[in-house]
């Protein structure tokens, strides 16, 4: 018999070789997923595949087989979560409880793409399409009932946090990342994603910087402009790896003269540094460094794993609402078909009444053989149900 598993592996559990090997690009999930549904095994099933986890959900009565069809030899390093684990499994994913950096919001955007293409192309059902839309369910209540998602935890999204108790509105800010390093990548489109008004990369390669600028519809800058442009932003972000400062005290001087003084604000993630430490000086400068921004992040890392505890109970409600749900769609069947064998009992039983009435027997010996012989035949598979129950109790 069919049952629901949720099948895969994540950061937790697999090195990141396995998860390179299991990823599946967005484009290519629809054909992923009709190679699967042409498995007999396979009844329904959607694929949620990140750059830190791939997971299949899906009801099957060969597991092994689904594991064996994503990894191959290497079926042995997934999950295989069956029935109400599944369904936790797929809640907490979707509250953001399962990733590397907890209560993250991209997931439930690519648990919804998940959901979109496994419907649209008819590889899931009605439990699997039921099953997502209950697990954006519960991450909505998550965000909305604690403050899992509340705390930026990303170097990037804490000076995003400090720019907006500086600035009144981030849409009419500048921003300029010095570098073009997975901290610049990050952090552009984040800051795109924010509404920026303007975005630029500089780097010593200006061809470079352009090709990442373009990612978050940004400009690409030559370093070597740096000291006539900067006051042109209102934040600058810079991680590279030089070995000397990048941005020195005097540049800053004379761009906050140009300014008339409005404030800038700096984040250096540099390691080394990549700016002269007497800029921290300045009036009108706001410095933050990796480490400051580092005790910043581990505060906000705190409060939300004290958030993630609380957020276990609202899952759990919620798994239950929908196991319940699940557990009455699979009794259906055999309610509605005792019910048909009780009614076709019944009229067996009242046709050979009527006809020993007819026959002119006594009426009160007739209605409690009647009553006697449909009250058997109603209760003997529920009988033998029960006492195979007991029989299995006592075994156990």
């Amino acid at each position: 018999m069919s049952q629901l598993f949720s099948i895969g592996a994540d950061h937790r559990m697999a090195s990141q070789a396995v998860r390179e090997m299991l990823s599946i690009s967005t484009e290519a999930v629809a054909d992923k997923l009709r190679q699967l549904r042409a498995k007999q095994y396979v009844q329904e099933a959607a694929i949620v595949s990140t750059c830190n986890r791939t997971e299949i959900y899906c009801l099957t009565d060969q597991p092994a087989q689904v594991a064996h069809w994503l990894a191959g030899d290497h079926s042995g390093a997934l999950f295989q979560l069956c029935a109400r684990d599944a369904v936790r499994r797929a809640f907490c994913v979707a509250s953001g409880i399962e990733s590397q950096i907890i209560g993250e919001p991209e997931i439930t955007g690519q648990i919804k793409r998940a959901a979109d293409i496994a419907r649209k192309n008819g590889d899931s059902g009605v439990i699997i399409n039921r099953l997502l839309e209950k697990a954006l369910s519960a991450a909505k209540a998550v965000r909305q009932e604690t403050d899992i998602g509340r705390r930026p935890l990303s170097y990037c999204g804490l000076v995003a946090q400090a720019a907006a108790g500086i600035f009144p509105n981030l849409t009419d800010v500048a921003a300029l990342f010095v570098g073009t390093g997975d901290m610049s990548r990050a952090g552009m489109k984040m800051f795109a994603a924010r509404g920026v008004r303007r975005l630029a990369v500089a780097s010593r390669n200006a061809e470079k910087a352009a090709m990442v600028a373009q990612t978050a519809n940004g400009e690409g800058i030559a370093i070597s402009r740096l000291p006539g442009i900067l006051n042109e932003f209102d934040i600058v972000v810079s991680a590279t790896a030089s070995q000397v400062p990048i941005i020195g005290k005097g540049a800053v001087e004379q761009a906050l003269l140009k300014r008339r003084h409005r404030p800038m604000i700096f984040a250096d993630l540099g390691v080394p540094r990549d700016l002269e430490s007497e800029i921290d000086k300045l009036p009108d400068a706001f410095v933050y460094t990796l480490d400051q921004l580092g005790e910043q992040a581990a505060r906000s890392q705190v409060a939300r794993e004290e958030a993630a505890k609380t957020a276990e109970s609202i899952i759990t409600r919620h798994v239950t609402d929908f196991c319940n749900w699940l557990q009455q769609r699979t009794q259906a069947p055999a309610v509605r078909a005792v019910r048909e064998s009780a009614e076709s009992a019944r009229e067996r039983e009242a046709q050979a009444a009527i006809a020993r009435l007819q026959r002119g027997e006594d009426p009160q010996t007739v209605i409690n053989d009647f009553s006697r012989r449909l009250t058997n035949k109603i209760l003997h598979h529920p009988t033998i149900l029960l006492n195979q129950q007991v029989d299995d109790k006592a075994d156990d």
